[in-house]
């Protein structure tokens, strides 16, 4: 496809967001950039990782340095979700370990606004 229009014509994102544009006017739609359908797909795509490979493999096909640039990018989590999360996570672990944890939350606990 790139053949077709030529480097020129894709040499910034600025093409793809003037088909979009068209695209969701024609079709009586609000608009999405074409990045927030990559973000969609990433943000499904982290919630389907089980292990840290996992999370490795998503970051490298995304042509990320770094699992850290992937997390910091997209793996951005309200306050709900996180109290939700720690609450899982102390359901599977044993009493001793949860002991743990809250004597470390309790040091270093940031409360959601």
């Amino acid at each position: 496809m790139a053949d077709r229009f030529g480097a020129k014509f894709w040499k910034n994102t600025n093409s793809a967001r003037v088909i979009f544009k068209k695209r969701f006017e024609a079709a009586e739609l609000p608009y999405f950039n074409p990045h927030s359908f990559r973000h969609a797909a990433i943000k499904i795509a982290m919630s389907l990782c089980d292990t840290a490979s996992d999370l490795k493999a998503v970051s490298q096909n995304l042509g990320h340095d770094s699992v850290s640039t992937t997390m910091r990018h997209y793996a951005v989590l309200s306050d709900d979700e996180v109290e939700e999360k720690i609450k899982n996570l102390t359901r599977k672990a044993s009493d001793a370990e949860v002991e743990v944890a809250k004597r470390f939350l309790k040091e270093y606990w940031i409360r959601p606004k």
